[in-house]
């Protein structure tokens, strides 16, 4: 599968320009001469620490080349350089960058390239390339919410989301699905009997947590990929919550388990107050 990144150039580096159109297919390349306020707020949108007003970034008058490439969604786990944290990746891009910098020699005052789709679909807003933003975006499992029923809504249809009693928005580490993992296996068992009668069966479960390539499910196919909603601003799994919790038991190492998820928005469930 393949995916859009973005390098953003913050000066003239001709050797480094060189580089990129040498090692990535590049779909287009824009530069922005911005005024300075404007520069601020396009830099700091991009970044998930705040940028200093200090900052070369935001005060230099060098205009920004913004060279968008495709790449395979290829993911791995590294550790990032400014935030300091652990988690996966687009590896092609990130080493690019890592190993771009050490060998010009240059630093992050030269070169932004976006490690996820997460942070290319911020890119593509703040600099308005909305062609190249996707439906897809990363979560941290363990902030996702996931759905717990109290009824069984395939007898129940749509009225089964009129009321906000008929389910709870909780943690993957409380649901049975993840608990099934931990040997609560009854739990498990009772809820597919009484509840979710569709979509889980403990046999298809079983045979699920034997095939499953956690190790490669960030470079899944779009129809493979956890489902989310954004429910009261927060992600809620309403597709993958077996996988999710295969993930969750397999990656206790990382501190986020940050995963490559599709946005899927379900009008149907209610804001719980």
């Amino acid at each position: 599968m393949k995916e859009y990144h973005a390098f953003c150039l913050w000066r003239e580096h001709k050797e480094l320009r060189e580089l990129i159109y040498k090692s990535f297919k590049v779909v287009e390349s824009k530069k922005y001469d911005l005024a300075p306020e404007v520069r601020a707020k396009k830099v700091r949108d991009i970044y998930e620490i705040f940028i200093v007003a200090e900052d070369e970034r935001i005060w230099s008058k060098h205009p920004i080349e913004i060279i968008v490439v495709e790449v395979d969604a290829e993911y791995g786990i590294r550790t990032t350089g400014g935030t300091k944290n652990t988690r996966f990746v687009n590896t092609e891009v990130f080493d690019f960058k890592t190993n771009s910098r050490k060998k010009l020699g240059i630093n992050f005052r030269y070169i932004h390239a976006t490690d996820h789709v997460l942070e290319s679909n911020k890119v593509f807003k703040s600099f308005e390339l909305p062609q190249y933003i996707t439906d897809f975006t990363m979560v941290n499992l363990r902030e996702a919410r996931a759905v717990k029923w109290h009824v069984n809504p395939f007898k129940l249809g749509l009225k089964a989301y009129e009321n906000t009693e008929n389910y709870d928005f909780l943690k993957i580490t409380e649901c049975p699905h993840y608990n099934f993992l931990q040997g609560q296996k009854d739990e498990y068992l009772k809820y597919v009997k009484k509840i979710d009668t569709v979509h889980s069966d403990a046999d298809r479960y079983r045979k699920l947590i034997e095939k499953f390539d956690y190790k490669k499910y960030n470079s899944s196919e779009k129809k493979d990929l956890i489902q989310v909603s954004y429910i009261d601003e927060k992600p809620v799994i309403i597709d993958g919550l077996h996988r999710a919790s295969i993930l969750i038991c397999n990656y206790q190492q990382l501190d986020d388990i940050v995963v490559r998820v599709r946005i899927n928005d379900n009008h149907q469930y209610r804001n719980k107050k």
